[in-house]
This record gives structure tokens, C-alpha cells and sequence, in this order.
């Protein structure tokens, strides 16, 4: 009777101990999993900081492009410009370090969307215990640049005076083609304008055929000024189409068309026909009937 129990006793010392060696070992790889966790926690909380400061920094250079005429800079200096804002936000003590293509811009489906690319890495502390030792992040930011969405209202100038020779050569032109002989002292009575006129008799400037100095000008190939202001008014509404087709933007412009003389005429009413409004500013005409 007492080896029996003798025997049992050694044998529940002895489960015991089992028992004890396995809650140690569990107990072991618990903590080492724990630590783990945590460790890698810390990492990724590192790598997530390193994003928020990149994205951070990104969207710093993003909206500067996009508040910048880009039309007065090279694309070199664009990423320059690009490069200097990302810098000022991403010191180099920030932790994470970018890599050399940080930052890159880029346009989206149109010239006004503006693109910046960064990618980032941190050493990481605990992870490198599962073999992980950089985490790597990347980020893109976009900004939309505004479109100048602007109605232009030109008020012409289309009186007498814009019927003089555009240029010296034109003048000279017009006088040595409407003399006559004068009494003494005058040697001559040339005339520089090219105005329409009521009854060109009446100025005795000896016009051939008794035509007006305009259509004489308009005969003799003489530019003047109404030409000058047709061809300007023509090209900024062509210009302006240019525009809008390159920026892919429907009715970025609206054009209006005015002229004074004695009275204010329209030309062409607000819209944004920028061909029918070129053809208009190409058809402007002076005043009539001055001359009388």
C-alpha cells in the first residue's frame, strides 16, 4: 500500500513538471509574438508617419505648381520650382528619406491638372527580425489648376482718325497721290487721311476718276490704321481659340465687340462663337460721310 502511493506521488511530480515546461515554453513564444507585434506596430506607425509628411510635402509642391503661370517657365524650371517646395516641406531631418526621382510632376487627362509623385523609405528596428528592413511608401497629390474663364470686352476705336497711312511710307503714299497745284507759297495739298467723303469733288485734291481718298488708299494698297485694328482684334480671337483647343476647355472665352465713333455700335454681342467674333473684328468699318 504505501509503494502505491509512493508511486503515485512521483508520478504527479512528474506531470507537474510537464506541465510547468510546456506553460514556459507557450509562455516564450507568447511574449516573443508580443514583442513582435509590437515592434512591428512601431514600424508601421514610422512608415505611416513618413507618408503623412511626404503626402504632406507633395501637396505643398502641387499647389504651387498649379498657382503658377506655367506659360513663363522652361519645364526645367517647372521641376525646379516643383523640386524647391517639396525640399521646404521635406527637410532633410524629416524622417524617411526620399528617393532621387522625388518629387515628380506630371499633367493629368488635361494641362490644368497638375500631378506630383514622391516615393519614400524608413529603416525599420523590429522587422528586421522576419528579414524586413526598409518600408518602402509611395504617394501622388494632384492639384487642379483654375482656368482663366474670361469674357473680353473690346471697345474699338473706328473714328476719322484711324483712316490715317499706318506707317511713314503710307503717308508719303497718300500725299504724293492727291496734289495739286496750289497758288503760291504752297507747293502742294496732299492729304494723309484716307476718309470716306460725302462728295470727294469738293476737296479739290484732284483724286482720279473723282474717287474718295478711302477707296484711293484702298486702290493704291496703302495699310492704315482701321487695318491695323481689324487684323489685332482678328488675331486675339484666334488666339484665344487656340487656347481653349489646347486646354481641351469649351467656352473658356467669351468675347464682346464694340465701336465709338459718333455713336457706340456693336460689333459683336457676348458670346463664345470665336470664329463668328474673329469675322466680325475682321469686318469693322470707319465712319462714313465725314466729308461733305
Amino acid at each position: 500500500m504505501r509503494f502505491a502511493v509512493v508511486r503515485l506521488l512521483t508520478e504527479m511530480r512528474s506531470m507537474l513538471a510537464c506541465r510547468r515546461g510546456a506553460v514556459a515554453i507557450i509562455f516564450t513564444f507568447a511574449a516573443t509574438m508580443l514583442v513582435l507585434a509590437i515592434g512591428t506596430g512601431i514600424d508601421l506607425w514610422q512608415a505611416y508617419a513618413m507618408k503623412a509628411r511626404l503626402q504632406s510635402a507633395l501637396d505643398a509642391a502641387a499647389l504651387a505648381i498649379a498657382s503658377t503661370d506655367r506659360t513663363q517657365y522652361t519645364t526645367a524650371q517647372l521641376n525646379a520650382r516643383t523640386k524647391a517646395y517639396f525640399t521646404a516641406n521635406y527637410p532633410t531631418l524629416a524622417l524617411g528619406t526620399p528617393d532621387s526621382s522625388t518629387p515628380k510632376l506630371s499633367y493629368g487627362a488635361t494641362p490644368n491638372i497638375i500631378d506630383v509623385t514622391g516615393t519614400a523609405s524608413v529603416p525599420t528596428t523590429f522587422m528586421r527580425i522576419i528579414g524586413v528592413n526598409q518600408l518602402t511608401v509611395t504617394a501622388i497629390r494632384e492639384a487642379n489648376a483654375a482656368w482663366p474663364y474670361i469674357n473680353f470686352y473690346l471697345l474699338l476705336d473706328s473714328s476719322p482718325s484711324m483712316a490715317i497711312a499706318a506707317t511713314g511710307a503710307g503717308v508719303t503714299t497718300m500725299v504724293n497721290n492727291t496734289q495739286q497745284q496750289c497758288d503760291s507759297p504752297h507747293t502742294n495739298c496732299g492729304c494723309g487721311f484716307a476718309c470716306h467723303e460725302v462728295n470727294p469733288a469738293a476737296d479739290s485734291l484732284g483724286n482720279p476718276g473723282g474717287e474718295d481718298n478711302y477707296q484711293l488708299a484702298r486702290n493704291l494698297g496703302v495699310t492704315l490704321r482701321i487695318d491695323l485694328l481689324q487684323q489685332a482684334a482678328a488675331n486675339l480671337m484666334t488666339t484665344a481659340q487656340t487656347t481653349e483647343n489646347n486646354n481641351s476647355i469649351a467656352n473658356e472665352y467669351g468675347m464682346a465687340i464694340y465701336t465709338f465713333d459718333t455713336a457706340l455700335n456693336t460689333i459683336y454681342p457676348l458670346g463664345f462663337d470665336l470664329t463668328a467674333a474673329a469675322t466680325a473684328a475682321s469686318n469693322i468699318q470707319l465712319l462714313r460721310g465725314i466729308l461733305k
